[in-house]
């Protein structure tokens, strides 16, 4: 007698995260946003982090709010928004969302990780 739900392709142990998945997705999401491949360490340092499962669609947001992501953009906060806003939105800001969103991000007082969310917020309703 074959068992039940034999077969029914990728299984994985209750209790245990599916690291192979979440290696792979973290490593798209550092090729997209950082252009290079997450160290191992970083790979190990995620995957200790209670519920990444459930945290990994937020990944994104913490990728492009570092350091590194502004880095890119060279150290300017104009720069920034205008990639951050292309990234979530999915097209070029006008000017003057551009400014609308530089303002928002004074009053948050350029809190990067602030503005993502309400920019996520606001586009993915």
């Amino acid at each position: 007698a074959a068992l039940a739900g034999a077969g029914t392709g990728n299984v994985t142990s209750a209790g245990y995260a599916d690291y192979g998945s979440i290696d792979a997705r973290l490593t798209s999401m550092y090729r997209k946003f950082l252009n290079r491949d997450p160290t191992f360490i970083e790979l190990a340092a995620l995957r200790t982090t209670p519920g990444i499962e459930s945290r990994i669609d937020s990944m994104p947001l913490d990728i492009m709010a570092g350091q590194e992501y502004f880095d890119a953009a060279g150290n300017n906060n104009s720069e920034w928004l205008y990639r951050v806003f292309t990234q979530v939105v999915k097209r070029p800001p006008s000017n003057t969302e551009l400014q609308q969103w530089m303002q928002r991000y004074g009053e948050l007082r350029n809190s990067r990780t602030d503005l993502l969310k309400q920019l996520y917020s606001v586009v993915v309703r």
